[in-house]
């Protein structure tokens, strides 16, 4: 992983000394740096200091950056992105059940002090929670070859026997019984079969039962209703705050009755309650369903790590969200103050605190100051070769980001035609390899967004965002979610590929390549041949249109059989 070997050189540079050792000996630090080199030295920290660490930083759009350069450094499975929440009550908009999913993960993953990184912005915090103890957000966890008995119940807190219990179950956790999975949060039954698609998953899932136990558990492609994989677990995480069922809607009624024959806005809510089932806008119910309720900071305990960055702007952030809150719920009556904390009362949690701000805060004294500067080589190769032979002459260690396998190539050559040393460290090739390469260029997989150099450091990060304008090649690669695409042929069609020709597509196939799972068509030839088309060339397959009832010849790859038939020869 190259953030263990950017920690392990930070560390033996010296760099840190001064904010690293204020950490360890279990203090609160600070440490003075530029807003581009602040990912990259956190997830640093979290590789040499793997523990549950809660990053908090100003503006949505700033936790979504923040969160996938994490990504980059240390793998997408170490971090969880907290998104904030766009639904009011008494207003058109509904809730996200994804979005509230992926925080119930999150939120998990602080009180279980799993060792990952949640990342969220100050003003995602203003929302109240159920308490953490409460366990409101624990998932629902199915395992292949257990009787229904034997699973890992929710907080739904009810008993789950048969699979009519496990419907009440998911039920409880926000889910919709519809008749076809319609999106993340909800599920629908076939006999011996549940579809499900988690709030937390980017894919459906099919659970099949032989009786009470769970036989298998697929990953599905809801528009084609084909199975790609199959698992061993799945975590079905809450789409709703806290368990819909009939024990917490009894304690809101409770709440709710004197303060709603004064107010319309909670008499409304008073109704819903009634109900006793899930209504768009169950969540303002937290505060009512719990005595007390807490923020996510609150859920971030002693053993974690929680990361400010500049303190100053996450009150003004916090604040502002507050604000517009408030003037949206102008009028409506509803006591904002049971939903919604104002900053002056936030909680950044009851762990050890690493601050990340400017040289100069005022009143602020850094542990440690540490200079960024940023690389000068913009459209330019020339430049791009001076750099490189200048840092390393200066006994810089250098990380060149290239993670198109092309460009890469390209680059290498062009380097060894320049007399300039390099050494690969890809990501999955080099899980062993603990140590930049001194004198050479190492060249990465990794596709972090900001190059720079640390003086301190004797460390130098290039990117391909550096040499924006030198090759129309350099762009990301496309990346394709095959739940949202509608195929125009199924398993068992012919299709026809734009070069390949005719072929019968077998199924949808999950494969690694380099080190990476992707998503791909099996599309099968004459004489048992074989291509793979990911699912990012998707374009280059249509569906087979003949004469109704008939078969065509499927051609051979590496032939001329398809240019033959489409010139008409």
């Amino acid at each position: 992983m190259l953030a263990e070997q950017l920690a392990s050189h930070l560390s033996a540079s010296g760099a840190l000394i001064g904010f690293w050792d204020v950490l360890d000996e279990h203090k609160d630090a600070q440490l003075g740096v530029s807003a581009s080199a602040r990912p990259m030295l956190v997830a640093a920290r979290f590789a040499s200091h793997p523990q549950c660490s809660l990053v908090i930083v100003a503006g949505k759009d700033a936790s979504v950056s923040f969160a996938r350069q994490l990504k980059a450094f240390v793998g997408d499975d170490k971090v969880l992105h907290y998104p904030e929440r766009s639904d009011l009550p008494f207003r058109q908009t509904k809730a996200n059940k994804s979005d509230i999913s992926r925080r119930m993960r999150a939120q998990w993953a602080l009180i279980n002090k799993e060792k990952v990184i949640v990342v969220a912005s100050a003003s995602s915090l203003i929302r109240y929670l159920p308490p953490a103890l409460s366990l409101a957000c624990a998932p629902l966890v199915l395992e292949t070859g257990l009787d229904l008995g034997q699973m890992k119940q929710s907080a739904s807190h009810l008993e789950m026997k048969t699979l009519d219990d496990l419907c009440a179950c998911l039920v409880s956790l926000g889910y919709e019984n519809t008749a076809h999975l319609d999106g993340p949060g909800t599920f629908c039954t076939r006999g011996g079969t549940v579809d499900v698609f988690p709030g937390n998953s980017a894919f459906p899932i099919r659970l099949d039962f032989f009786g009470d136990t769970l036989d298998e558990i697929r990953r599905v492609v809801s528009s084609l209703g084909q199975t790609i994989s199959s698992l061993d677990k799945v975590e079905i995480y809450p789409v709703s705050d806290f368990p819909i069922n009939e024990q917490n809607m009894m304690k809101a009624r409770a709440g709710l009755a004197l303060q709603s024959e004064l107010n319309p806005a909670l008499r409304e809510l008073y109704d819903l309650a009634r109900t006793g089932v899930a209504f768009d806008g169950s969540d303002t119910l937290v505060s009512y369903v719990y005595d007390k309720t807490q923020t996510l900071g609150d859920y971030a305990d002693k053993g974690c790590l929680v990361s400010l960055v500049e303190p100053k702007s996450l009150i003004d952030d916090a604040q502002h969200a507050y604000d517009e809150v408030k003037e949206a719920l102008a009028g409506t009556k509803f006591p904002m103050e049971r939903m919604f904390c104002p900053s002056t009362k936030l909680s950044f949690g009851n762990a050890l605190r690493a601050t990340y701000g400017s040289f100069m805060m005022q009143g602020v004294l850094n542990d440690q100051n540490l200079s960024v500067k940023r690389i000068d080589i913009m459209g330019s190769l020339e430049k791009l070769h001076g750099r490189l032979a200048g840092l390393l002459h200066m006994g810089f260690k250098v990380v060149f980001s290239l993670p198109n396998a092309q460009v890469r190539h390209d680059i290498e050559m062009d380097l060894i035609d320049k007399h300039l040393p390099y050494s690969e460290c890809l990501e999955f090739e080099s899980a062993s390899k603990t140590a930049l390469e001194p004198g050479v260029i190492n060249i990465t997989d990794v596709d972090f967004d900001i190059g720079m150099t640390m003086p301190q450091a004797k460390l130098a990060l290039i990117t391909l965002h550096d040499l924006r304008g030198v090759s129309s090649r350099m762009q990301a690669k496309r990346k394709v979610d095959i739940n949202n695409i509608t195929f125009a042929y199924k398993p068992g069609d012919y299709v026809v590929h734009a070069v390949h020709g005719v072929a019968y597509f077998k199924e949808m196939v999950r494969r690694q390549t380099e080190g990476v799972e992707r998503d791909y068509l099996l599309l099968e030839y004459a004489e048992g041949d074989k291509l793979y088309v990911p699912v990012e060339q998707l374009d280059r397959v249509t569906r087979y249109v003949g004469p109704e009832g008939s078969i065509p010849r499927l051609t051979r790859l590496s032939s001329s059989d398809w240019s033959t038939m489409a010139s008409g020869g």
